[in-house]
């Protein structure tokens, strides 16, 4: 979702990220072991993605 708003310029599109990505991290955050959690945000390609991207375009 956040690939086409961005795409067509709507202002919704780093909402939509930031709420990914705090999606991302509270599941994260919801694993106390921490080589599961790191593999976790490493190896799902998905939550990589929404990572690399919040880093990108959000934090500046």
């Amino acid at each position: 979702l956040y690939l086409t708003l961005d795409s067509l310029g709507d202002i919704r599109a780093k909402g939509i990220l930031s709420q990914a990505y705090q999606f991302v991290q509270a599941m994260a955050n919801a694993i106390e072991d921490k080589a599961i959690r790191q593999s976790l945000l490493e190896n799902v390609a998905e939550y990589r993605e929404i990572i690399r991207l919040y880093q990108e375009r959000v934090v500046e």
